[in-house]
């Protein structure tokens, strides 16, 4: 059994708040070999992280995230909508469950809406995968992808930053853009004729397949192109059986909400 990445889907999210520093931190300390994130630009071209381009679900706050300043969304709570005694699955917590005996093990507090520059600085210069999904398309946000390219190389994190999206015209003119880092093609589908050749056209080093999409003929392709297949939404509900079926067809990485609960099982 080959080496499988475990990424932390919007940090430790499944026990701690989604996308917060807390929720990073937790991740790394979890064993998490990576984060995935989504990347939004406030109104003053901040890029903050937030699954949602409005900021009603998760904080004390409402609006989108796109007509606020920076200093505006720090004043909301990104942890307000947190609630320990939630039932998996529902809104506000989407990707929550009760957590096991020991998991928690920190108050959560007050967490400001965290900016990309953050997760850099708490990752350093550990051997952490960092991967920004840009949010939106290029017609919507068309300086996202320039301005996260410059802050990549400004912290250095050209050899553990992915950018990714679904818009895979904007990830093929992107890397040709910046050709020395890597992005990567997000797709639902489950039938694309050589995903392989299809993510090295796009100019993607990673295709990032929704996880009931995966097939060993898939991984497969990928690899013969030199091409990671990492699968996200992995463990939504806590299956284990899912994330073993993911490691044994020999994908690259997975996203899960759960890293802690995942990490070992991919281990000899």
């Amino acid at each position: 059994m080959g080496h499988t990445q475990i990424i932390a889907a919007m940090g430790y999210s499944g026990i701690y708040p989604e996308n917060t520093l807390l929720a990073y931190r937790k991740a790394i300390e979890a064993g998490a070999e990576g984060i995935e994130v989504d990347a939004h630009l406030t109104k003053d071209g901040v890029i903050v992280l937030s699954h949602d381009d409005d900021i009603g679900r998760t904080t004390d706050g409402t609006g989108k995230i796109r007509d606020f300043t920076y200093e505006e969304l720090r004043s909301f709570n990104a942890a307000h909508a947190f609630r320990e005694e939630a039932e998996p699955g529902t809104v506000p917590q989407l990707f929550v469950s009760k957590p096991r005996p020991g998991e928690r093990a920190e108050a959560i507090g007050f967490q400001e809406i965290p900016k990309l520059a953050d997760l850099f600085g708490l990752v350093g210069n550990q051997a952490v995968r960092v991967i920004v999904e840009m949010k939106g398309t290029r017609a919507s946000n068309p300086d996202m992808g320039r301005l996260v390219a410059e802050m990549i190389v400004e912290y250095g994190m050209q050899e553990h930053a992915v950018i990714s999206s679904f818009d895979h015209e904007y990830v093929h003119d992107l890397s040709a853009a910046y050709p020395a880092l890597a992005f990567a093609a997000i797709t639902t589908a489950d039938r694309l004729y050589d995903p392989g050749a299809y993510a090295k056209r796009t100019g993607a080093r990673q295709i990032h397949p929704y996880s009931t999409a995966v097939t060993p003929e898939m991984v497969r392709s990928c690899h013969e192109h030199g091409v990671e297949v990492v699968v996200w939404s992995v463990g939504e509900t806590d299956e284990e059986a899912e994330m073993r079926q993911m490691i044994e067809m020999g994908v690259d990485g997975v996203m899960t909400h759960y890293p802690n609960r995942f990490y070992p099982m991919r281990r000899p």
